[in-house]
């Protein structure tokens, strides 16, 4: 998917002026890296003032943006200076982003034992990601075990 309906002036539009100004100069430092597109999602890191850069994600529709968040503690309404400074990048350096197949393609082709290696090894590393996987294995049951409405 392309990236719809992205300019300055959107950019503008979801941030204070002062996020604005802040976003841009990170952006004209360089501090945005690893910008990949998969589906209708644009992911990037920016360095910051922590020593762990920020990581954005911003999801779009057929209107253009339609949640952006970053790992980073801002409150104060609109976007974010890393927020606006990925979107500057993926504005301005669109040869920059790698683009990744969708996890749906990704996964089509494993089969039962490698899928379940997969989502095995995922719970292994993150302890909320079991936890994930259990809420979301739960709900399967639920939805199987309801009477059709046929």
């Amino acid at each position: 998917m392309s990236i719809p309906m992205l300019t300055e002036a959107t950019i503008r539009s979801g941030a204070s002026s002062e996020s604005f100004s802040r976003g841009r100069d990170y952006y004209d430092r360089g501090a945005v890296a690893n910008l990949t597109l998969r589906d209708d999602m644009i992911e990037g890191t920016v360095e910051g003032s922590q020593y762990t850069p920020y990581r954005v994600r911003v999801t779009f529709d057929q209107g253009g943006i339609a949640a952006a968040t970053c790992t980073c503690p801002y409150g104060l309404g609109g976007w974010c200076k890393h927020i606006v400074a990925v979107l500057l990048a993926a504005l301005h350096n669109t040869s920059e982003i790698e683009r990744r197949p969708s996890l749906e393609t990704l996964l089509a082709g494993l089969d039962r034992t490698q899928l379940q290696t997969l989502l095995l090894s995922l719970a292994e590393r993150d302890p909320d990601m079991a936890d994930a996987i259990e809420r979301q294995v739960v709900l399967l049951r639920l939805a199987n075990a309801a009477p059709s409405s046929t």
